[in-house]
């Protein structure tokens, strides 16, 4: 859960861009969603008091949350769910027998969730780079008795180095991209890179699909997989990919993907957790239409992905996209 200064921040720096429309409509969504917050929080406090790390079901797997992460643990904890939209998509395209990639696999919500999809004739291979995740992750496979999950603590990115990772007190924060956007960071901690065709030739098999979440280091993860790319094999890509971070950097990336044969399956803008539940959500909907994008399944094409001014200048933060040829 985004700390709500945190959220202004972002906000201020978002609105430098907009136009005044624009404007009035994002500072109406914050305050409609800031408003919702408040009990959210005191739930969450309450959370926080208890000290202990739970064990919770969720989407069918046992997952261990500590309730001092105010990121993804206490999301999990709160709803149960992250990302519902995308998380439901995904799983439609999983099949038995695919090998996955999770990069950026973080605590295992997606990892465990991949683990079931592709059965024991599957495998998952699940990369953390920040210690913390890569234990928690772990032990989270083990508790399901998921022995398709082979876990590896290291970075995904263009080169084979050795470079650190910025941490961040909620943990599916961390980045290799540094202080950019409104995000602010508590440590750095040395870590392994390697790139997804160096992966592949030390693991020995191709994957079906790779899920990223590397906040804002997609288009490094993306450079690095040349040789996968030009296979020219069927291939799905599930990638948050942070606008707001990569900015006009996006681009080239998304032009790669293209002429290497790759669509739009599916694309998100998922809705603010602590609002999509509430009888105002429509009218929070209707102001992001004002700012650029409504929350929701999007219908867009690659063309629209490079060339719309509210993807490229960061108007819109973030969307969960899954890619495929």
């Amino acid at each position: 859960m985004i700390p709500l200064h945190e959220l202004a921040t972002f906000m201020i720096r978002r609105a430098r861009l907009d136009t005044p429309q624009a404007f009035g409509a994002r500072m109406a969504r914050f305050g409609l969603i800031a408003a919702h917050m408040v009990p959210r929080a005191y739930r969450a406090a309450a959370l926080r008091r208890s000290g202990k790390v739970q064990k919770r079901l969720v989407r069918g797997s046992h997952m261990l949350l500590n309730p001092l992460d105010p990121g993804i643990s206490t999301d999990l904890l709160l709803d149960g769910i992250r990302e519902p939209l995308i998380t439901e998509a995904f799983q439609r395209l999983l099949r038995p027998g695919d090998v996955v990639m999770d990069c950026g696999a973080n605590i295992g919500y997606y990892a465990l969730q991949e683990a079931v999809a592709v059965g024991s004739i599957g495998k998952v291979y699940a990369i953390e780079p920040v210690p913390a995740n890569a234990d928690i992750l772990g032990r989270n496979a083990r508790l399901n008795l998921y022995d398709n999950v082979e876990v590896h603590r290291m970075a995904m990115g263009d080169t084979d180095r050795a470079d650190h990772i910025y941490i961040s007190s909620m943990s599916n924060m961390c980045t290799m991209a540094g202080g950019k956007g409104w995000r602010r960071f508590v440590d750095r901690v040395p870590v392994q890179v390697t790139t997804v065709d160096s992966f592949i030739d030390m693991v020995g098999r191709t994957p079906d699909v790779i899920r990223m979440d590397v906040e804002g280091y997609e288009v490094n993860v993306v450079n690095g997989m040349g040789r996968l790319l030009a296979l020219g094999e069927p291939l799905r890509l599930f990638i948050e990919v942070h606008f707001d971070i990569l900015l006009g950097r996006v681009v080239p990336m998304l032009e790669k993907l293209r002429d290497n044969g790759f669509r739009v399956a599916v694309a998100t803008f998922e809705p603010h957790a602590a609002i999509r539940r509430s009888p105002l959500y429509p009218v929070v909907r209707w102001l992001e239409g004002v700012m650029g994008a409504r929350s929701g399944y999007l219908e867009l094409t690659m063309a629209d992905l490079i060339n719309d001014p509210v993807f490229r200048t960061g108007q819109v933060e973030d969307l969960e996209v899954i890619f495929e040829r």
